[in-house]
């Protein structure tokens, strides 16, 4: 059941897209976001890329 509440000011949520090879191994991402007035903004930077992603080689 999908929930369509709006996302109103001050919310907080995630997203978390994951790979997983059954057998071998996943990965998962997570992107966490609070409502501001003007739209989502990140609490934390997001990944540069998924092969640097604490942004050492940026």
């Amino acid at each position: 059941k999908s929930d369509r509440t709006p996302l109103d000011v001050g919310m907080c949520f995630s997203n978390e897209p994951m790979l997983v090879i059954d057998g071998a191994f996943g990965v998962r991402l997570e992107d966490h976001f609070y409502m501001t007035e003007n739209g989502p903004e990140w609490f934390t930077e997001p990944s540069h890329s998924i092969d640097d992603p604490f942004g050492y080689e940026a």
